[in-house]
Order: structure tokens, then sequence, then C-alpha cells
């Protein structure tokens, strides 16, 4: 069974789900997709090996609705694997796990200090198994674009009017994401996933910060394997990069 998140958080979130159901599909996984948003099926959790809990950047205390859905699967009585998260605390107890993946270093060690006979694994995002469709794939307009986070986790010091619109704002789904993402040869942002895309459809992507650890920690995790990728501290430095 995969536990898909199928509402929560945003269009990247929905990128991560439609990555997810592409690795799935490559390694011949016989899995059932049960969307968090309706009942799971008792018949399903009865024939189900296992469940596979979506990823996500929502591992805390401070993650109310998810750490919910997760305390929920474990009375299920099967076997759980949490797909490669981030952790914005150390306080949730994800409770008995068959594995748990972090998706950098620092939620690694964050998520670890609570499973001391358990490693936690490192794993790149699911949102990477992505594959724009051709359609999406439309040619650059401009040589730069300046795409910021307009929410709490956006720093104050960070150059806001610069920022042509939060691409969640302006996008319902991930083609959408996607070809938002092609209208620059450089996209410039702190929104994760966007800059996922920007990858996906071939494009330089320049990541900044936000108020927690999510880009930076990725950044310094996966960023020397990720061709195209850089990191800047403010938006004219990654305009000039």
């Amino acid at each position: 069974m995969y536990l898909a998140n199928d509402y929560l958080g945003n269009v990247g979130d929905r990128m991560i789900d439609l990555g997810t159901v592409a690795f799935l599909d490559r390694y011949g996984v016989d899995y059932v997709r049960c969307p968090i948003g309706k009942r799971v099926r008792r018949d399903v959790v009865e024939f189900s090996e296992l469940v596979l809990m979506f990823g996500s950047g929502s591992v805390g205390n401070c993650c109310k609705p998810v750490m919910m859905i997760r305390n929920l699967s474990a009375s299920w009585g099967l076997p759980r694997i949490l797909l490669p998260s981030s952790a914005m605390d150390s306080g949730e107890q994800l409770g008995e796990c068959e594995a748990v993946f972090a998706r950098d270093r620092l939620s690694q060690a964050m998520l670890q200090s609570g499973r001391r006979n358990q490693d936690v694994e490192l794993m790149p995002d699911m949102a990477h198994w992505y594959v724009p469709d051709e359609d999406d794939l439309l040619p650059a307009q401009e040589l730069a674009g300046v795409f910021l986070r307009d929410d709490a986790a956006a720093p104050v010091d960070l150059e806001a009017d610069l920022s042509v619109v939060d691409p969640i704002r302006h996008c319902s789904d991930v083609s959408e994401y996607c070809r938002l993402a092609t209208v620059c040869e450089r996209v410039v942002t702190n929104r994760l996933h966007f800059a996922l895309a920007g990858l996906a459809v071939g494009r330089q992507v320049v990541l900044l910060p936000t108020t927690w650890h999510k880009t930076r920690a990725y950044y310094e995790t996966w960023g020397h394997e990720l061709d195209g990728l850089g990191w800047a501290w403010t938006v004219p430095e990654a305009i000039e990069v």
C-alpha cells in the first residue's frame, strides 16, 4: 500500500506523489495507491504487506495533520517505510518502521536521534523521478527569473520585490509548475520542488535559503550530484552566479 498525499501541502507535494508513482512503476512494485484524503478500505489493509508513507518536508511536532496520518498508519499493524522526508524538528515519534529515509543529512541526524536501534538512510526526494511531458518543455523567453516563496518560511532579508511570483500561487498542478520553470534559462528560487522542476526541464537552477534548513541542507547533501544546481544567499548573487 502506498499512502499518498493527495491534498496536504502544495503543488510540490503533488510532484513528490507523481515521482513516487513513477518510481514504483519503474521497478514493477505491486501496490495500491491510497490517497490520505479518503478512508483506506479495510480489504486493502488486510491484503497489503507493508505501508509506504509519503515523503514530505513535514516531519516533526509542528506538523500535526501529517503526524496524525502517520500515527493512524501505525494502527494497521503493518510494516511501514517512511519515504524521503525533511525533519523540521526531532520531536515526532515515528514509532516502529521497517525503514526511514531522510532527504538531507541534517534531517537524517534529527530523525536518527530518536531511533537508536535503526539507521536512518539518505535518499533523494522522490520528485526526482517525475518526468515532464514533452508538451511542457517550452523554449525559454528570459535569461533569468526569480521565484520566491511568500509564506512564513521566506527570510525577511531576501529581496522579495525582485520576485516574479511565488510559483505555488501561480500553478495548480505539476504540469503548470514545469511550464513556469521553462520560462527562464536560469531559475532562482527558494521553493525546493520548483527548483527540482527547473532541473527536470533542463534549466540552470540557483537555490536560495528559507527560514529553516530545507533548501540549504538539500543542496549540501545532493548539490554535488545534480548538474545545473547552484547555491546563493541573495538574489543579486544568484543572478550573477
